[in-house]
């Protein structure tokens, strides 16, 4: 009840009474005080406003840019651990290791790995997204470099011919795939956050 009262005599000030006559005028004093109160808060604010409005748009359009991208990442990678499961403590371990290192299958893989490249080859320049929100360039470049991680300890995975040590090397292979996928998760949930921006 008080903030309603205090309201009250506020608008008081701005006009004694709601149908202006002789006797009833506008107090124009007042009117300029809060016109000058409203010009303040628009300085103050307005900037920051704009730059939200902003920052909102160009997450979005740059999320844009590389959705495609992590789409494509994502499914080439679900397709490969499906073809090729690196988890060397399975059942079939050496058998998978066997044929990334052998014959026809080990080109099928190597091939498979090498679709990666386009996403391995993007970059996340900042100077021309200025106004981007770091948690999503920082969770793009993430993904790309783990990505990159992963796809040339493949390649080494597949021209090693030694048996000696398979286990280890299979098994960094498998944390950098994890640590690939994990991070493309997340830069395509962020990015697809910041779409909705448009």
């Amino acid at each position: 009840m008080g903030l309603l009262s205090e309201l009250g005599s506020m608008s008081q000030g701005i006009s004694q009474c709601w149908w202006l006559s002789k006797h009833c005028v506008v107090d124009w004093e007042a009117w300029a005080a809060w016109g000058t109160i409203a010009a303040v808060f628009v300085a103050l604010f307005g900037p920051s406003v704009q730059r939200w409005l902003v920052k909102r748009k160009t997450n979005a359009m740059f999320s844009i840019a590389y959705q495609n991208d992590l789409l494509e990442a994502v499914v080439r990678l679900e397709g490969l651990k499906n073809t090729y499961p690196l988890n060397p403590d399975a059942d079939d371990g050496w058998a998978v290791h066997e044929s990334i290192t052998k014959g026809e299958t080990r080109e099928l893989f190597l091939t498979i790995c090498s679709g990666l490249d386009a996403f391995c080859g993007r970059e996340v320049g900042l100077s021309k997204w200025p106004a981007i929100d770091i948690e999503i360039a920082v969770a793009v470049a993430r993904a790309i470099q783990r990505v990159r991680d992963f796809q040339k300890g493949a390649e080494l995975l597949a021209n090693s011919h030694e048996a000696r040590d398979w286990h280890d090397f299979m098994g960094s292979v498998n944390k950098a795939f994890n640590r690939a996928m994990d991070a493309i998760k997340k830069a395509e949930r962020v990015t697809s956050r910041a779409c909705k921006g448009f």
